[in-house]
C-alpha cells in the first residue's frame, strides 16, 4: 500500500527518504517495484543499518544509509 500511495507522488526518478529505516526491508521493497528511485534511510541503530546494508545490497548504488536520529535529519540538504 505504501508504494502504491508514493508513486502518486514521487516523480519517476524521485528521491525517498526513509525514516526508522531499520533492517531495509521498506527501502528494499519500495526498490525492487521502483527501479528509477533513490533512497535516504535514517535509523539512529548502527546494528541494525548493517543489516539494512545486506538486505539493500542489490539495491546499494541508489540507496544511502545515515546513522542518526529523525529529529536531528530536519534541514540537511547532503
Amino acid at each position: 500500500m505504501v508504494s502504491l500511495l508514493l508513486a502518486e507522488q514521487v516523480p519517476a526518478a524521485g528521491r525517498v527518504l526513509v525514516l526508522g529505516a531499520g533492517g531495509g526491508q521498506e527501502i528494499k521493497a519500495l526498490a525492487d517495484a521502483h527501479p528509477e528511485w533513490s533512497f535516504d534511510g535514517i535509523d539512529p541503530s548502527a546494528d541494525m543499518l548493517r543489516l539494512a546494508k545486506r538486505v539493500i545490497s542489490p539495491h546499494e548504488a541508489r540507496v544511502r544509509l545515515h546513522e542518526d536520529y529523525i529529529g536531528n535529519a530536519r534541514g540537511r540538504s547532503d
